[in-house]
């Protein structure tokens, strides 16, 4: 299994998010105890955010890339594509292309997949064409 890429967000609090679907930007705000920083997504294709509360602390951030795998991405896909736990739960046939379509796009280095782990609060999924943290 090839790795992906982490980004420490380990115990930082969301601050705050920006969201410009016509540019198709999203700027997640991160404060914690070594100073603020930014994770901004570019090209945004789908968010996909459940149980933001008024404390969101993640626990990890992972950014799956050209090196990462289909079983490392095809669920999280799914969920954040069509709503589903699992690639296994699409039985529609163009819903099971478009999916084969955005792996592919992965691998190839066209798309990348933004997963917020949370200790508390946000879970966070965004599929789009760069992250850059800052």
């Amino acid at each position: 299994m090839r790795e992906i890429t982490e980004v420490c967000v380990t115990d930082a609090f969301l601050a705050g998010l920006e969201q410009d679907p016509a540019e198709r930007i999203l700027i997640l705000k991160f404060r914690s105890s070594k100073g603020e920083f930014e994770i901004r997504a570019e090209g945004v294709e789908r968010v996909l955010m459940d149980e933001f509360l008024e404390q969101n602390i993640a626990d990890q951030a992972f950014v799956y890339a050209q090196d990462s795998t289909p079983d490392q991405t095809q669920d999280l896909l799914a969920s954040v594509m069509f709503h589903r736990d699992s690639a296994n739960d699409i039985s529609d046939q163009t819903q099971k292309a478009i999916l084969h379509d955005t792996v592919d796009a992965i691998a190839n280095g066209e798309s990348v997949l933004l997963q917020i782990v949370p200790i508390y609060g946000a879970r966070l999924l965004a599929l789009a064409s760069s992250i850059v943290v800052k």
